[in-house]
C-alpha cells in the first residue's frame, strides 16, 4: 500500500513596514497555521509516504502596492513552526513533493535547497508545474487562467493576476479596521473579474481597461494617478506601464483553451480543466488541482477528479486529498478522498450524490 497526502494554498506570508495588522501580515492567520501544524505533526503516527505540496505554499503576491514584497527565505523564516513540521516529516522517511503555484511562481530550487536542506531527507521540486506519479496527475492548475498563467512575453513571468493580487491587497488594507484576506473578499475579487462579455470579445484593450479599473477603484486609487508598484527587487513600475504591458493580454493568450475559458477557469471553473487533462492522458486515472480553494471530489467517466481546497479561508478548518494504492492484484482497491482538517481530527466530507472515498484502477 502506498498512501499520498495532497494540500496547497497554505499561502505562508509575512508583513514588514506599516502597521496595517498586529502582526506580520499573513493570508494564513495564527490559528489557521496552528490547524495546519497540528495537521502535519498527526502524519508523523501514519504510515504516509509521500506528502505533496500542490502550489501556493509561499505566497509574495498579497501585499500592498507601496510595500516591497518579501523574499522567499523571508517568509519561510517567519514561518518556522510550518516549515519544521515539514522537514520532520522528511527526518521520517517522507517524500516531500512541492508543485510550483501561481503566489509562489518565483521561488526558485536554490531558494528551496536552503528551506528543505538536501541532507534532511527527500524533497522532489516540480518546477514546471506538473507532478506525475504513475496514473496521478496533480498540478495547482494556474497555468490555464488568463489572469495567473506565468505570462512568456515578460522577464519576470509575472501575470496580470499579481498586479491585481497587490491592489486587492491594497484595498484590504485601507478598511477600517484593516482585513485579511478571507473567503467573503476572495468572492469580491472573482466578482471584480465578472467583466462584461461583449466588450471583452469586441475591444481587446477595453478588457483589460475595464478590470484594472475596477481593481483601482476597489484599492481607492484613482486611475489618472498614475501611482508606482513596489516590486520584490527593489524597483517600481507604474500602473500605466502594467496597462500597456498586458493591453492584449486575451487576443495574445495561447493556452490550452479559448481565453473566455481562461477566464473561466479564473473564476474557479476547474471540471472542464480535469477534465481536459483525462481526456489528454488517457492512461491518467486521477486529477488533482488546487487553485480555487474550494473542496471537492466527484467522478468524471470512471476516473477522479479532486481538488485540494485550501487551509487559509475556513476558520477552524482545512482540507487535504488521500490517495491510497495498492499493488497489482489489489486492483481496484485503489481509493481517492477528500478530508477535512477540524478540532484536531480529520473528518470525511460528504458529497451529495458522490462517494467518499472514490475507488479507482
Amino acid at each position: 500500500m502506498h498512501k499520498s497526502i495532497f494540500i496547497s494554498d497554505i499561502h505562508l506570508n509575512r508583513y514588514e513596514g506599516k502597521a496595517l495588522y498586529a502582526s506580520d501580515y499573513t493570508w494564513l492567520s495564527s490559528a489557521q497555521n496552528q490547524h495546519l501544524v497540528a495537521f502535519l505533526k498527526s502524519l508523523l503516527s501514519q504510515d504516509v509516504q509521500t506528502l505533496a505540496i500542490l502550489g501556493d505554499l509561499f505566497d509574495d503576491w498579497i501585499h500592498p502596492v507601496d510595500t516591497q514584497p518579501p523574499t522567499m527565505a523571508q517568509i519561510a523564516a517567519a514561518n518556522q513552526d510550518v516549515v519544521g513540521a515539514l522537514n520532520d516529516l522528511r527526518k521520517r522517511g517522507v517524500d516531500l513533493v512541492y508543485v510550483r503555484g501561481n503566489h509562489d511562481m518565483t521561488v526558485s530550487g536554490a531558494e528551496l535547497q536552503q528551506i528543505f536542506p538536501p541532507a534532511i531527507g527527500s524533497f522532489q521540486f516540480f518546477d514546471e508545474g506538473v507532478y506525475q506519479d504513475g496514473t496521478i496527475h496533480g498540478e495547482h492548475s494556474h497555468t490555464y487562467c488568463l489572469f495567473n498563467a506565468p505570462d512568456p512575453t515578460r522577464f519576470d513571468r509575472l501575470p496580470i493576476g499579481y498586479y491585481l493580487s497587490r491592489l486587492f491587497a491594497t484595498h484590504a488594507s485601507k478598511a477600517t479596521p484593516p482585513q485579511i484576506p478571507d473567503r467573503r473578499l476572495d468572492y469580491e475579487f472573482h466578482s471584480l473579474l465578472n467583466i462584461d462579455e461583449k466588450i471583452a470579445t469586441a475591444f481587446d484593450i477595453l478588457f483589460l481597461d475595464n478590470v484594472l479599473i475596477r481593481f483601482l477603484n476597489a484599492a481607492g486609487i484613482d486611475k489618472n494617478q498614475n501611482i508606482g508598484i513596489a516590486m520584490p527587487d527593489g524597483s517600481n513600475i507604474s500602473i500605466e506601464k502594467v496597462r500597456l504591458a498586458f493591453k492584449n493580454l486575451r487576443s495574445r493568450w495561447q493556452g490550452p483553451d479559448s481565453a473566455s475559458e481562461a477566464i473561466a477557469a479564473d473564476c474557479n471553473r476547474l471540471l472542464p480543466v480535469a477534465e481536459q487533462i483525462l481526456q489528454n492522458e488517457p492512461t491518467t486515472d486521477v486529477v488533482l488541482l488546487g487553485h480555487s480553494h474550494i473542496p471537492d471530489i466527484q467522478r468524471y467517466r470512471g476516473k477522479v477528479y479532486a481538488n485540494t481546497g485550501a487551509w487559509c479561508h475556513d476558520p477552524d478548518a482545512g482540507y487535504f486529498v488521500e490517495v491510497i494504492r495498492h499493488a497489482d492484484e489489489d486492483a481496484g482497491k485503489s481509493t481517492v478522498q477528500l478530508w477535512k482538517w477540524a478540532n484536531d481530527m480529520r473528518q470525511n466530507v460528504a458529497k451529495p450524490l458522490e462517494p467518499n472515498p472514490i475507488p479507482f484502477g
